[in-house]
């Protein structure tokens, strides 16, 4: 949720800010994947995590699940290396911008929106993924 952080304060914590925030949480989303890959394919583990209910409008209820097994770990460190690789890219890429840090942003919540999509755990959260 980094993206929330640049589109908020990009402008006061700069471009050298709005990079290391991105390309930081980045890296650290990819190595707290690789702990959770090496638990989820060692020990044959499918992770849901209920993290409440999304939707309640009477009989329909909808949860916010997010689901590890091998498929989604696989896919998540695709799109986790891919998206660590835009960012690093974007650093030097768009340095002189003067709208870093919506551009930053933008590029935080489209990464968060594929993961979203990846570990959907319902088809409401696939789909707002």
């Amino acid at each position: 949720m980094s993206f929330l952080g640049i589109f908020f304060y990009g402008r006061l914590i700069g471009p050298a800010g709005c990079a290391g925030l991105s390309v930081g949480n980045r890296g650290a989303r990819m190595y707290g994947l690789g702990l959770l890959a090496r638990d989820v394919i060692d020990q044959r583990l499918e992770v849901i995590m209920d993290v409440g209910d999304w939707i309640h409008v009477g009989p329909f209820k909808v949860k916010w699940l997010i689901v590890y097994d091998h498929l989604s770990i696989v896919r998540s460190i695709t799109v986790g290396a891919v998206s660590l690789c835009v960012h690093l890219f974007a650093a030097n890429y768009r340095r002189e911008d003067p709208d870093l840090g919506r551009f930053r942003g933008f590029l935080s919540a489209f990464t968060f929106c594929r993961l979203l999509l990846v570990n959907a755990g319902n088809l409401v959260l696939f789909y707002v993924g």
